[in-house]
């Protein structure tokens, strides 16, 4: 998870725009952009926002 971290923070200071971090094992996914990290649970849905308008994925079908 350290590891994880630190790529995502080098990410976003080269200037990527968003970072989808996916855990198989809490089967969860954890958006990170530069306001900030949203953490999803399994009944969240994954939305592209200004990145990929109208994108949309249920959490659960991820890991289905």
């Amino acid at each position: 998870p350290g590891y994880v971290r630190e790529k995502v923070a080098e990410w976003l200071e080269a200037g990527t725009v968003a970072v989808w971090v996916v855990d198989p094992i809490k089967r969860t996914i954890t958006l990170h952009d530069t306001r900030g990290t949203v953490p999803l649970a399994e009944s969240d849905t994954l939305r592209g926002g200004e990145l990929l308008p109208g994108f949309e994925l249920p959490v659960r079908e991820v890991f289905a």
